[in-house]
């Protein structure tokens, strides 16, 4: 298998192992019952804190990322987990 090259696809592949593991699927999307701090995602995928910063800011802007009240949870778009 090969391995995401690029941040966004490392971070994306993150997001759907996440949710395939701990996620629940509602109808707005999939629940991630998790703080995702962004130093810990980019030490996941290998990346730096700003790339990530970035990276979700762009997920945010496209609606396929929200972070839910109190910021303990994320609630996904179907397209962002469900994309292979």
């Amino acid at each position: 298998m090969r391995h995401p090259v690029g941040a966004d696809l490392r971070l994306r592949s993150l997001l759907q192992l996440l949710v395939q593991r701990f996620g629940r699927r509602s109808g707005a999307g999939y629940h991630l019952p998790m703080a995702l701090g962004h130093a810990r995602l980019a030490e996941l995928i290998g990346s730096t804190r700003s790339t990530v910063t970035r990276q979700i800011s762009q997920l945010r802007q496209r609606n396929l990322l929200q972070p839910l009240s109190g910021g303990d949870a994320v609630l996904l778009h179907p397209a962002l987990v469900e994309d292979a």
